[in-house]
């Protein structure tokens, strides 16, 4: 039986010398859509950047595949070699970068060959339904459409994992339905796992294959799909 995408024992991160997340375990499967909810401060945003690699444990171990990624105080396998792609809230795009220079500079960054560089921009935008969108600047944007580009730039790594922190907040309900649709069926075509954050459990139930509600950084309850 293969390794679980992600495994998390005894986790825990501090800040300012009060534990923010933990300690807890959690075990997320291959191809699972996981959604975290819970109030504002009850560590889901930290969840997320630990499995990222954004945030030290304190304490406790995470896992990726099977391989260690991160124990107490140090990070064994770095953001960037973890193959997880990470849609942020606002999208968090380079006002100066066009649709096509964002998603190239992220290529690189990734290791992708020039060569095939404009090939993967081309099929990274078919991917958000945003061909044709290449010289488009981030402010001539819909917010669904930032949000798709945001994605987009997410993917060009090749992820195995996607981690998703409210990425329908800023959207209205069509846009929403829109943006839904479309990262589940990134999901099935890619093979992604996905821990998606989210305040309304119901906008994603469609995807979800389990939620997992935090609060005062722990684990309180669990329901099934």
């Amino acid at each position: 039986m293969s390794a679980p995408a992600i495994r998390a024992e005894g986790l825990e991160v501090r800040a300012d010398g009060r534990a923010i997340l933990g300690p807890l375990d959690l075990c997320v499967e291959e191809g699972e859509h996981l959604l975290l909810v819970g109030p504002s401060g009850s560590g889901k945003t930290t969840l997320l950047r630990a499995i990222a690699g954004l945030a030290v444990p304190s304490a406790g171990r995470i896992e990726l595949y099977g391989d260690a990624a991160s124990a107490p105080g140090r990070l064994i396998v770095p953001p960037r070699s973890r193959g997880v792609g990470y849609l942020f809230q606002d999208g968090a795009l380079w006002p100066h970068m066009s649709a096509r220079r964002t998603l190239a500079f992220a290529l690189r960054c990734g290791g992708t060959d020039r060569r095939q560089v404009k090939r993967r921009v081309s099929e990274l935008l078919d991917w958000v339904d945003l061909g044709g969108f290449e010289k488009r600047m981030p402010g001539t944007l819909s917010g669904g459409e930032a949000q798709r580009l945001a994605l987009a730039r997410a993917l060009a790594s090749n992820p195995r994992l996607l981690l998703l922190d409210e990425p329908l907040g800023p959207l209205d309900a069509e846009m929403r339905g829109a943006l839904l649709e479309r990262l589940g069926a990134l999901q099935r075509e890619l093979d992604l796992t996905a821990v998606h954050v989210t305040h309304d459990p119901a906008e994603a139930s469609a995807l979800a294959t389990r939620t997992l509600r935090l609060a005062g950084g722990h684990i309180v309850e669990e329901n099934p799909a």
